[in-house]
């Protein structure tokens, strides 16, 4: 398209859409619970039914993920879940990945001695 040279006034508008844009994977992301229990030294899970957990990680602030667990090597996953960790993981900053059935949730948490 080409335009004459001059003034155009009305060439853009601004439109505003009622859209739900939460679907219903992302409702089902919001309630799954992730908690790091100090005392008991354990990552604790709590997921809707209906979601799959396929695999948790460990991973430090570098990236490096430090373990993992899925259902190969913990036949316990449940909707409600604790998974023991070392008690020789140095004190610091991890983030928690989980990946399941309906997307991925990350938390970050601090783990003291």
């Amino acid at each position: 398209t080409t335009l004459d040279p001059g003034d155009y006034l009305n060439r853009y508008f601004i439109t505003f859409k009622k859209d739900n844009s939460l679907s219903l994977a992302d409702e089902q992301l919001n309630l799954i619970l992730v908690n790091y229990l100090q005392d008991s030294k354990e990552i604790f899970i709590k997921i809707p039914n209906g979601v799959d957990i396929k695999q948790v990680y460990l991973t430090n602030m570098l990236g490096q993920t430090i373990t993992s667990w899925n259902k190969t090597n913990t036949p316990s996953m449940s909707n409600e879940m604790k998974i023991p960790v070392s008690r020789l993981l140095a004190e610091g900053t991890y983030i928690i990945n989980v990946q399941t059935s309906s997307g991925t949730i990350n938390k970050k948490v601090v783990i003291s001695k």
